[in-house]
């Protein structure tokens, strides 16, 4: 990604919440989620697996917002793979997060995520939300070229990332981030339906203290070398 745009100001928080002509609220209204055709990472050589990554091969306007739930498909009894997710994965923008150190934030897992509770992380980010495309007035100080509807992959998701690592974890980015890795699996369901685009980032150590305590708790930061020693010492 290049680096040559500024953030220059915070995003409001996403809603769920829409409203119809007349204003109104509307409620229940499907979560859309961004996209991405797996032909336009495997054109590129990058298979199952995991790979150095350069996001600007990525063609810019080839993405689609999705119902989550069509592309998750988390229906009850419901155990065939999900084409549509195949086909189309979810991206996810993950970020790591170090001190100035090189000590990586480390975590255990809450929030509405229930398969990942009580898991450790060292990742922050999530889902690219449609809202995270429309906010044009307010993105346009912060990603030139972005108007009241981005169509550029790329804008967008530096949109959501930046406004998950502000929910998240209180940290407020001022460059958009670059991304080095890239990670598809197919070794479930739901990675099968999921791609991660990873970053780095530096954070001040007083970030622990802005954690939200909705989504994560046992909060620390963790040297390479633990970090090792606690992989190697978890059970599968």
């Amino acid at each position: 990604m290049k680096q040559n745009h500024m953030f220059h100001q915070k995003l409001p928080q996403r809603t769920k919440t829409m409203t119809d002509a007349n204003n109104n609220a509307v409620t229940d209204t499907p979560e859309y989620v961004l996209a991405i055709p797996r032909t336009e990472l495997t054109n590129n050589g990058w298979g199952y697996g995991v790979h150095d990554f350069d996001v600007d091969k990525i063609d810019p306007i080839n993405f689609a917002f999705l119902p989550r739930d069509w592309a998750d498909d988390k229906t009850p009894g419901h155990d065939e793979p999900n084409k549509l997710g195949q086909i189309m994965p979810q991206v996810l923008p993950y970020i790591i997060v170090k001190n100035e150190h090189g000590d990586i934030l480390s975590y255990r897992r809450k929030g509405k995520e229930k398969g990942l509770l009580g898991r450790y992380s060292i990742g922050v980010g999530g889902h690219v939300d449609i809202t995270d495309g429309i906010y044009g007035d307010d993105a346009i100080n912060i990603l030139q070229g972005v108007g009241p509807y981005s169509h550029n992959i790329h804008h967008i998701i530096q949109v959501g990332l930046m406004r998950e690592l502000e929910e998240e974890i209180g940290l407020t980015i001022k460059e958009p981030v670059s991304f080095h890795t890239l990670v598809q699996l197919d070794s479930d369901k739901t990675s099968q339906v999921h791609v991660a685009f990873v970053g780095t980032v530096i954070a001040p150590e007083h970030i622990l203290t802005t954690c939200n305590p909705n989504e994560f708790f046992e909060v620390e930061w963790v040297s390479s070398e633990e970090l090792f020693e606690r992989i190697q010492d978890m059970d599968y």
